[in-house]
């Protein structure tokens, strides 16, 4: 292993030498740098080789690398590229990356690294026999295959050899949804590109539409030349760019399967039949023919194909072809607005009319679990054409009226889904010439719709909408309209929210007799479901914050003094252990005090300790910091080694003390 080590680095005479000699690095540090490659060296030929050892030695080589850069550059040092220091610093990291992923042949992440330090370094060659090697060990991660499809035709401008990456990772992986969106994509853009070009010469959409002498175009010979035919694509293994330099993948190191191929541009029977959209289709058909039930996939396809010019009797058939199923019926209802939601635009009322109005037609007869599917499905495209506009512009730039007859029509036969109750709700909130009790009187619908359905959070969201409607009118008649929400609601954390927004609603009135009430309603609840889920911090945080603010507002209506009753109070009778969840924001309270009762905040975080003190080192740095804010530096001492005597794992306290010590000497 020494002989190994010790060749590997004489290796690297030459590139010290010029270094030093260049002025880049003096003895000392290239002295410094031959030790550390040694170690890295050694630590990479130990029995039981780590993932961590290749990484830091590539972090290390690389900062290396850009600290020659930046000295040279700042030094106005000039050398030629073929100088041992200008090559040897890439040559070693590319080793090293070999290295790496030979010892770990599936590790993703360090392909992925390997090929971006590739293309930032240029080497081309060297990324082409990365990526054949990746996909040898890796056949069947559509990743490796769609990216060595992308940089052959992005980077490489080769149709030819990303064609043939994407069909043998098909052959390999036809399962795979992420590789038949890949190729139907790279297949329109190359289609597109192609269109492109042909409208920026003058010449037709296809030859057949050509008057004058029958000699070949030049974007029929680009076609011809990129070969449509899947058999002299798989003939050719070179890309055409090898002769400028830029290796592509070595198609044939890349794995086989005997499969057929799947069908796509061996069916164009032409240049006109390619020029007219005939690979794309055939691709999304061998796309859908291999997932023949997944409606939503068939879906996202289409998608993607209109997104292109020049493709609409394609898209046409393909909807035309989707089914009767509710999420096709659903998608054929919104296609008049897909594009506004493509770019991200608001829909403008017309369309969301006529798209309502589909919605409208499908219902009719329908029934059941397909109605509502419908239904959500038209809740969903209306929420995103709503974006986040505010509930008075909402009437202004959609048919309120259409939406509620929607709404209206599936809330009465029960078939109610979540989006579509929260749309009605949301659309109600946006009438104006509704009158309170009629809103109310929607949100109770819903609520008991979905409560039914089992729908807890949304259950809790309505009511809550119901509850502050009716307290718009008479404030006292909301509380039974709460006490029946918490009824239909059957996870105690909601149950909890929803008397939590009763109490909002209560302190917002400041009403001090209804917010005591509605607090004492919402501990009670929040205790119970902190007892119930003990396993779960979750719900002890939120009694926490719910105790805390109780403090708080003892304070704003009644003083100090009933704060102070209150939480002594709570922690005296609270079936829990509170600990520095709560203490810590009451002594963050006392602390902001005019006059600080300096021995009751003692007594408090001597409290936290109690409770906390072995496991949290939140507590000891506020009982140091307090004491250092009193000047009493004679406590700072033996509270601290308390502190290292007491936590189980004083690490992370020591690191935060000499930390805010810095901080405070600076």
């Amino acid at each position: 292993m020494a002989d190994a080590v010790r060749d590997q680095l004489e290796q690297q005479i030459p590139e010290l030498h010029d270094l030093v000699a260049s002025g880049i690095f003096d003895d000392g540090e290239v002295k410094r740098i031959v030790a550390k490659r040694l170690k890295f060296e050694y630590s990479l030929r130990r029995r039981q080789t780590r993932r961590k050892d290749f990484v830091s030695y590539l972090e290390y080589e690389l900062n290396c690398d850009k600290l020659r850069v930046h000295r040279k550059e700042t030094r106005r040092i000039v050398k030629k590229k073929s100088a041992p220091s200008e090559i040897g610093g890439l040559k070693r990291i590319l080793f090293i990356f070999q290295r790496a992923v030979q010892k770990f042949k599936g590790d993703l992440r360090l392909w992925s690294d390997y090929f971006d330090f590739c293309e930032r370094a240029g080497a081309f060659k060297v990324l082409g026999r990365a990526f054949a090697e990746a996909l040898r060990y890796n056949p069947l991660e559509a990743g490796i295959w769609v990216r060595a499809a992308a940089w052959e035709y992005n980077g490489n401008s080769n149709m030819k050899s990303a064609r043939v990456l994407l069909q043998r990772g098909l052959r390999l992986a036809p399962e795979s949804k992420k590789l038949w969106t890949e190729y139907l994509r790279l297949e329109l853009l190359y289609l597109d590109k192609i269109q492109q070009r042909r409208a920026v010469l003058g010449l037709p959409a296809t030859s057949a539409a050509r008057t004058g002498p029958k000699a070949m175009d030049v974007d029929e010979a680009a076609v011809q030349a990129e070969d449509v035919s899947d058999d002299e694509d798989e003939d050719s293994n070179e890309s055409d760019d090898e002769a400028e330099g830029r290796g592509g993948v070595d198609l044939d190191a890349l794995p086989e399967e005997g499969a057929s191929k799947p069908a796509g541009s061996g069916a164009s029977a032409g240049v006109d039949r390619f020029l007219e959209g005939e690979v794309p289709r055939e691709v999304y058909k061998a796309a859908v023919d291999h997932f023949p039930d997944d409606t939503p996939y068939h879906i996202e396809l289409i998608r993607i194909i209109s997104l292109f010019d020049r493709m609409e009797r394609l898209v046409d058939d393909a909807y035309a072809e989707l089914g009767d199923s509710a999420a096709a019926v659903a998608a054929r209802c919104i296609r008049p607005a897909q594009t506004l939601l493509d770019d991200h635009t608001s829909a403008a009322s017309p369309i969301v009319d006529t798209v309502a109005s589909n919605f409208v037609d499908a219902l009719v007869g329908s029934e059941g679990e397909y109605r509502t599917e419908l239904g959500e499905a038209f809740a969903e495209f209306v929420l995103t054409a709503l974006a986040d506009r505010a509930s008075t512009a909402i009437a202004r730039v959609l048919p309120v009226g259409t939406i509620r007859h929607v709404c209206e029509l599936l809330h009465s036969g029960a078939d109610a889904g979540e989006q579509i109750s929260a749309l009605w709700c949301r659309i109600t909130a946006a009438t104006p010439e509704l009158t309170p009790a009629a809103r109310a009187k929607v949100y109770e619908s819903v609520t008991r719709s979905l409560a039914g359905r089992g729908l807890s959070a949304a259950t809790a969201d309505a009511a809550a909408r119901w509850a502050a409607e009716v307290a718009s009118v008479d404030p006292e008649a909301s509380n039974a309209v709460y006490r029946t929400g918490v009824e239909l609601v059957t996870i105690d954390a909601d149950q909890v929210w929803l008397l939590g927004h009763k109490l909002d609603l209560c302190i917002g009135r400041r009403d001090a007799e209804a917010t005591n009430l509605a607090f004492d309603d919402v501990v009670r609840a929040a205790a119970a479901a902190a007892w119930a889920h003990r396993a779960d911090p979750q719900h002890e945080l939120t009694l926490c914050s719910l105790l805390v603010r109780r403090v708080h507002w003892s304070w704003a209506i009644g003083g100090v003094d009933a704060a102070r009753t209150v939480y002594s109070g709570f922690l005296r009778t609270s079936p829990f252990q509170l600990g520095w969840a709560f203490i810590g924001a009451v002594v963050d309270f006392e602390v902001e005090q005019p006059e600080i009762d300096v021995a009751r905040v003692r007594a408090l975080l001597e409290k936290a300790l109690a409770v906390d003190g072995e496991v949290m080192p939140a507590p000891w740095l506020r009982f140091l910091e307090l004491e250092a804010s009193m000047g009493e530096v004679g406590r700072l001492g033996p509270l601290y080694d308390r502190a290292i005597r007491t936590l189980q794992d004083p690490v992370q306290f020591i690191t935060e003390a000499r930390l805010r010590q810095i901080e405070q000497s600076t």
